[in-house]
């Protein structure tokens, strides 16, 4: 819901536990930080977030936040 709500291109699938973040709205220092996975290391085009059992809502809450302070005004969709 938070990514909606800041207007990120993202991708999930129900059946799966991975949602993934084109890279326009995730700063390399954010990615490095929370350890999102890149489909490409040499020129990633999305950034994969795997959802498991141990990973806290607490980190998912600061991963918003801090992707909502660094988002810049021409990464945000219109709604």
């Amino acid at each position: 819901n938070k990514l909606s709500e800041m207007g990120v291109i993202y991708y999930r699938n129900p059946m799966a536990n991975i949602v993934t973040i084109r890279k326009e709205y995730v700063s390399p220092e954010i990615a490095t930080k929370y350890g999102l996975v890149p489909d490409n290391h040499a020129n990633p085009k999305w950034y994969k977030i795997v959802l498991m059992e141990h990973v806290q809502i607490e980190k998912l809450a600061a991963l918003a936040e801090e992707m909502k302070a660094s988002l810049k005004p021409q990464n945000i969709i219109a709604q």
